[in-house]
């Protein structure tokens, strides 16, 4: 599916994480840890297990909470995220794909509420202590708020592990369209970087993070236009519209009729069909997965 030069690449950004980071982390288990699994699926159970990650269930990704619509929220969404993310880092033979698969899981843990209008509020209201970001707030979380044990805060994961979670590795002071991790926690991720000699540019995402943030724009586009069809917000017709009068997305009209006319013919040619609703069921399935 990949090309080799990306997989070379990738696979390189990997190595030098391996190298300069090994799975240390942040402060050493003073009870030492089994070898049954290693550090990696230890800190994926972690986050998966932790009381910020349950939480999600009751915040939304796009929609309000409606009992009878079953729409995401952004529990269900991090599943999802980390499904294709795994999906990727494993064709990209990646050694340590658990970790962009817990990447995924905790990405999100931060955000709040009411969507991106409870995270703006927030930011309004924190102006004069540092701001809310959510993605800043997941590393937070990870680092100092979700408690496990005695001898320190956070989940105490591997230092590769909370690397892969920042998205923006910014100082709020010079953020762009409020995307940034707060003063503390980028003191914390400089100098991570100098003392294990890891070479990042500025502002530049690990290649675990690269991975579990393109896997998150494919999940909301995709299940987020789900949703909208289920909920009868567009149509396809619209979509082909937008396609049709964007200077951007002009040239990919052609694609997204192909794919409508395959998942088309595909839904019905599903067996069992008795109704209108269950081929609009089946249709949306394929054109978004």
């Amino acid at each position: 599916m990949y090309c080799n030069e990306l997989k070379e690449f990738a696979q390189e950004q990997e190595q030098k994480l391996i190298s300069a980071l090994a799975d240390t982390r942040e402060h050493p288990s003073p009870d030492g840890e089994t070898r049954s699994r290693d550090n990696y699926q230890r800190d994926y159970a972690r986050i998966l297990y932790s009381s910020s990650f349950r939480r999600l269930q009751g915040k939304m990704q796009l929609f309000e909470i409606d009992p009878e619509k079953f729409n995401r929220n952004r529990l269900t969404h991090s599943l999802e995220v980390a499904q294709i993310a795994r999906s990727i880092a494993s064709d990209l033979k990646l050694i340590n794909p658990v970790v962009v698969e817990l990447a995924a899981l905790a990405h999100d843990i931060g955000n709040p509420p009411f969507g991106h209008s409870g995270e703006k509020l927030l930011n309004e209201l924190s102006e004069e202590i540092g701001g809310y970001e959510g993605n800043a707030q997941a590393l937070r979380i990870l680092r100092k708020l979700e408690k496990k044990f005695s001898y320190c805060n956070g989940l105490n994961l591997t230092h590769r592990s909370l690397l892969s979670v920042v998205k923006y590795p910014i100082p709020r002071a010079a953020a762009t369209a409020g995307k940034f991790i707060y003063d503390d926690d980028y003191y914390f991720y400089i100098n991570l970087l100098a003392e294990n000699q890891l070479d990042l540019n500025p502002g530049e995402k690990t290649i675990d993070a690269q991975i579990m943030d393109l896997a998150d724009e494919i999940a909301y586009a995709a299940h987020d236009l789900e949703d909208a069809l289920s909920r009868n917000m567009v149509t396809i017709e619209d979509i082909e519209y937008e396609f049709q009068i964007s200077d951007e997305f002009r040239g990919a009209r052609e694609q997204f009729r192909e794919i409508v006319t395959q998942s088309r013919n595909t839904a019905f040619q599903a067996n069992l069909l008795k109704t209108s609703e269950e081929f609009a069921i089946i249709f949306r399935k394929e054109l978004t997965s």
